[in-house]
């Protein structure tokens, strides 16, 4: 996220969640969904693998 560029608050709007449910996902409090994840790995140039594994 960082390398990109992006801070939470830009991050989770461009994912198309909240500023909080970024925060608790990143910090593992909850699952991210699929289309979720498929949103970041695009938004942030990676691979699913590079980001969830």
């Amino acid at each position: 996220m960082i390398e990109e560029g992006y801070t939470q608050e830009v991050l989770a709007k461009t994912v198309g969640v909240a500023l909080v449910t970024l925060n608790t996902k990143l910090n593992g409090h909850r699952d991210w969904t699929m289309p979720e994840g498929k949103r970041i790995a695009k938004t942030l140039n990676r691979t699913l693998d590079e980001l969830f594994l």
